[in-house]
């Protein structure tokens, strides 16, 4: 009987008591709400984030995948097959004294080689040599004797060389390489090969 007695007298102050309860629980929920709504949106944001960085990788890998690489090198031996050379002079044809090096060139790299296309830079060049290679593709794996031809002038000879290629892959795809080829009084030495820049 005491007890309620107790609530019947303080009735009013439980019924503050409860309502202050209730507004705090509402508050705390909203602000719970609120937190758990800007964690969920962080962690759409975060997924966003990590799906275009997947997307940009997939991309990028596929790329990678179909990946041309032409690369020059020295055999050291004869051509075993000779309708297998290919003619690329670095001379316009008019010097009397011109040297040749015979050089294999394949492709390294993951995909094919398209649309391929070159130009000679070395002291003397004055003229754009054979702007299309006689070969419309190298896919991946193949190789070629190909016959470098160059001006030789006993008083003026070439120490360096520049061989830039421009190609394609299957996808498209437009590469830049360089080949940078070294001599020592006209004799070839050996050449460097860039990587294929995008």
């Amino acid at each position: 009987m005491c007890i309620i007695d107790f609530i019947d007298k303080h009735e009013g102050f439980f019924m503050v008591l409860v309502t202050i309860v209730y507004v705090g629980a509402t508050i705390g929920i909203l602000f719970a709400n609120k937190k758990s709504a800007k964690t969920a949106e962080n962690q759409l944001n975060e997924t966003k984030k990590q799906l275009k960085e997947s997307q940009e990788q997939f991309e990028i890998s596929n790329r990678l995948s179909c990946l041309p690489f032409l690369q020059i090198e020295n055999p050291f031996i004869n051509p075993p097959n000779p309708d297998m050379l290919i003619d690329l002079p670095m001379n316009t044809g008019v010097s009397n004294d011109c040297s040749m090096v015979i050089l294999l060139i394949k492709n390294v790299g993951y995909g094919t080689a398209t649309n391929i296309r070159y130009s000679w830079d070395y002291p003397g060049c004055t003229d754009v040599i054979c702007k299309i290679l006689p070969i419309n593709a190298i896919m991946q794996g193949d190789t070629y004797y190909v016959q470098f031809s160059f001006d030789y002038d006993e008083g003026n000879p070439i120490d360096r060389a520049e061989l830039e290629w421009e190609y394609e892959d299957l996808l498209g795809n437009t590469y830049e390489q360089r080949v940078i080829f070294h001599f020592n009084n006209g004799d070839f030495e050996y050449c460097e090969n860039d990587t294929p820049q995008n």
